[in-house]
């Protein structure tokens, strides 16, 4: 003779009762020749847990509590209420950005109901770095106009005086025709004689005290976690016994 685990529904909030009911219609389905194997076999019962239970987390109950019931001995009972009532909760998690927060929430609180996540903070705000110096003696220089790839010009094109400019642009034409006199693309070339010499201002001696005043502003961006509120709600059974959930061991 061996035995075998078994569950049981009955409806009723008297547990008498529902055993009762439980016993009788497994008797009518499985007849009263004994090792049924189901609650037919029982003669009584022990209540395990007075708290309503919904009817998932009821058979999540009884089988990991039913293991040491004994099929000689009494089934085990536990209340069951199909009615379910809600309750609001907050929390709260750690995220960058509003996505990762809902993300989060839902590893956080696998059975809630995410609402809503609110950030308590600023998840991403400017970061702003002023810096202020001298920029030094701004000065009038003259610099050449129309240069190209090929010409040299030396002392990185800056010139004290219009007549040193004027000077170094004579030096690069003449450079120009002896390199291209004799090409077809010094004939094709638009404006290839033309050079100007225009005034530039540039400043001298950073730094120093008669120079003008430079503001200089960095932006950035913060993007470091926040704090969120995480608003959600769980689901439970109501406290209203609608009927019995029976388990065990029996023989068979």
């Amino acid at each position: 003779m061996g035995g075998e685990f078994f569950t049981a529904y009955a409806h009723g909030k008297d547990p008498q009762s529902a055993f009762q009911s439980a016993v009788e219609e497994a008797r009518y389905q499985c007849g009263h020749g004994g090792y049924t194997g189901t609650i037919a076999e029982k003669d009584g019962y022990t209540v395990r847990s007075r708290t309503p239970m919904s009817p998932k987390a009821a058979e999540e109950f009884a089988e990991q509590d039913g293991q040491d019931n004994e099929k000689w001995g009494p089934a085990y009972a536990v209340p069951v209420s199909k009615s379910r009532k809600t309750k609001e909760h907050t929390g709260s998690v750690s995220a960058k950005t509003k996505e990762e927060a809902m993300e989060k929430a839902k590893k956080k609180y696998p059975n809630a109901l995410i609402h809503k996540v609110e950030c308590e903070g600023k998840p991403h705000s400017l970061r702003i770095k002023s810096e202020r110096g001298r920029t030094g003696r701004p000065k009038i220089k003259y610099a050449l106009e129309g240069l190209d790839r090929d010409d040299a010009v030396h002392g990185n094109n800056r010139f004290d005086s219009f007549a040193e400019a004027k000077k170094a642009a004579k030096g690069v034409m003449f450079e120009r025709i002896a390199r291209r006199f004799y090409t077809e693309e010094w004939r094709l070339q638009k404006n290839w004689s033309r050079i100007n010499v225009v005034p530039v201002i540039v400043f001298e001696g950073a730094g120093e005290g008669n120079g003008l005043t430079m503001h200089r502003v960095s932006v950035g961006i913060n993007d470091k976690n926040a704090k969120w509120t995480v608003y959600y709600s769980k689901e439970k059974a109501g406290d209203e016994i609608d009927g019995w959930l029976f388990y065990g061991w029996a023989s068979s």
